[in-house]
């Protein structure tokens, strides 16, 4: 089984590096939990009453989370594409995503670089309402525009992906921007 998609990748990088760092998560909740304890440290290092100022720190605590969430959207995820923009133009690589499926492991060429990765790497699969994502553990493995696929289904390859590593989880998210 091969994949290709012919459309434009930058597209589906920056719609997937959006869906996967910009909204309400686990890692972004983490993230909210950090903000307050560091607010709260501030608190404490100034010797400020804790109980006076638990308003202000809550206050804090959002326009901060807030403020990280803006500046990835409208920062983070634009640079991210601009840099991947300029990798192709320095390797004059063609704008293509190309992956063929074996047995035992995918071999991935993005860009004109190959990857390989093991079935057993995969943990989840997630389908956002224009793109796929394949996780590992800890990093994004891959992405696909939805309903991209040449000679296959989403059906037929999540049963294909299933077969090979029947440990993966799958979640269909109807709201994007809410994922736990």
């Amino acid at each position: 089984m091969s994949y290709q998609n012919d459309k434009n990748v930058l597209n589906t990088i920056r719609k997937g590096v959006y869906r996967q760092n910009v909204g309400i998560n686990i890692k972004s909740c983490l993230l909210l939990v950090f903000f307050f304890i560091a607010w709260v440290l501030y608190i404490l290092i100034h010797d400020l009453p804790i109980n006076y100022n638990f308003g202000w720190v809550l206050k804090a605590t959002l326009l901060t989370f807030i403020g990280h969430l803006l500046l990835t959207s409208l920062v983070g995820v634009p640079l991210y594409v601009l840099r991947v923009k300029r990798t192709i133009k320095k390797r004059n690589s063609p704008n293509l995503h190309c992956e063929i499926f074996n047995s035992d492991e995918i071999e991935r060429q993005l860009l004109g670089t190959t990857f390989k990765f093991s079935y057993r790497e995969i943990t989840r699969i997630i389908f956002f309402s224009d793109v796929i994502l394949v996780q590992s553990r800890f990093k994004l493995l891959t992405m696909y525009e939805r309903d991209s696929f040449n000679n296959a289904t989403e059906e037929e390859w999540l049963a294909f992906m299933k077969e090979r590593n029947p440990k993966i989880k799958v979640k269909y998210l109807k709201n994007d921007y809410f994922r736990f």
